[in-house]
């Protein structure tokens, strides 16, 4: 399944709260840097990917409903688990 792509500032602030959709999402950043996110709202666990401008993967974590994580990069990949 292609990820939705997350562009915008409300696509990005949004993300996967109040959703059950199984749809992989890609945020895009303009520039590589400090990335965090939380899973507040989020019902289901996510694999998490932080990519650099090469898309090479910077770090992956399992992030759990309602936690908070960090990492550098230009996008993050979300996947529900």
């Amino acid at each position: 399944m292609k990820p939705k792509i997350c562009k915008s500032f409300f696509s990005k602030l949004k993300g996967k709260m109040f959703s059950f959709s199984k749809q992989p999402m890609l945020f895009v950043f303009d520039r590589e840097r400090k990335i965090s996110i939380h899973t507040f709202f989020c019902f289901m666990p996510l694999e998490v990917r932080w990519l650099d401008r090469n898309k090479k993967v910077t770090k992956k974590c399992l992030m759990k409903p309602f936690s908070i994580q960090s990492g550098y990069g230009r996008y993050v990949l979300e996947i529900p688990r």
